[in-house]
């Protein structure tokens, strides 16, 4: 089993290293939509995207190509 010790760190600095290290970021759609804090981020990921008009979508029967994308769960500290 890993652990993380602080002894070394200030309180306060320690605090926010244990905050940090108990964050699970999800592996799989499956987890992420069952938490209401990856969906709302899920939720502004996609209006933003919207707002930059990133994609279009297009009639599947069209020339053009599609590309693939994935989603990647971080969470940005």
């Amino acid at each position: 089993m890993s652990y993380i010790s602080c002894n070394n760190f200030s309180t306060s600095h320690g605090v926010f290293l244990a905050s940090i290290a108990k964050i699970v970021e999800p592996s799989y759609y499956q987890e992420d939509v069952k938490d209401p804090h990856w969906q709302k981020a899920i939720a502004e990921e996609i209006h933003a995207l919207e707002e930059n008009q990133t994609w279009t979508i297009e009639d599947s029967l069209s020339k053009k190509k599609p590309i693939n994308s994935e989603w990647v769960y971080k969470v940005e500290h």
